[in-house]
């Protein structure tokens, strides 16, 4: 992950409170991990000054469904055994879990 990023993107950006950062977790990938990558992201979002709600995703496309049970094809752990431990030190920071319907139709 590009820290860089996330530590600059709040001063090229209007700080407006209407805004919200929305942290992306694009496939699935060690569990452990991705709260990592999400703790990295809201500390430097903060580092910046920003105050607006974070969303941080879990892991497992963040579906519902898969919240509380292994993910993906390696059988990463459930994102509820570690999402519980990010820390925002203003607390305005949600868990991001929704589905995604990959249904094919013809």
């Amino acid at each position: 992950m590009n820290l860089t990023a996330w530590y600059l993107y709040p001063f090229s950006h209007s700080l407006s409170a209407r805004r919200y950062f929305i942290i992306l977790n694009s496939f699935p990938q060690p569990t452990e991990l991705v709260l990592e990558n999400d703790q990295a992201a809201i500390n430097g979002i903060r580092s910046a000054g920003a105050k607006q709600l974070i969303l941080a995703p879990g892991n497992g496309f963040t579906g519902g469904n898969c919240w509380t049970s292994y993910t993906g094809d390696t059988r990463d752990q459930p994102s509820s055994d570690f999402m519980n431990k990010l820390v925002d030190p203003l607390n305005n920071t949600a868990i991001d879990i929704h589905e995604v319907s990959c249904t094919l139709r013809s």
